[in-house]
């Protein structure tokens, strides 16, 4: 009975000294102020362009990770992108992107890619073209 018991008081130690297995972390939960977003992260940007601030409700930092594609290595650039037409910047746990007026005849995608540790998010925030102007 004795070694039974300790079997078990063994058995109930081992369960609960488990932790969470590596690779589990909780998904980043954001709050915009954009209005219209879509439930999958992607933003609907008018061809006059704007500005967007987001904020992660549950990891105090987070980097970029990527935009359009192309890893960011520089250690300097993972707070702060900026291309021809945008500015990413994030500041803690607020990352707030400027997007200029689209004025070309194509429509334009800003896909940017966050991380804070092993979890990751994606922001694709989609520009129309430059309207056209009508004479009648």
């Amino acid at each position: 009975m004795k070694k039974l018991l300790s079997f078990l008081i063994l058995g109930l130690v081992l369960l609960c000294s488990c932790d969470e297995p590596d690779g589990l972390w909780d998904p980043m939960k954001w709050k915009a102020n954009v209005p219209g977003m879509k439930k999958d992260h992607v933003i609907v940007v008018p061809s006059a362009g704007g500005t967007y601030t987001l904020k992660c409700k549950n990891y105090s930092s987070f980097w970029i990770f990527a935009v359009n594609g192309i890893l960011v290595r520089d250690e300097e650039c993972v707070n702060r992108v900026t291309g021809e037409w945008y500015v990413i910047n994030i500041e803690k746990n607020i990352m707030t992107v400027n997007i200029l007026p689209n004025n070309g005849d194509n429509n334009r995608i800003l896909d940017v890619r966050l991380s804070a540790g092993d979890i990751f998010s994606t922001f694709i925030f989609e520009q129309s073209k430059a309207e056209s102007v009508r004479f009648s």
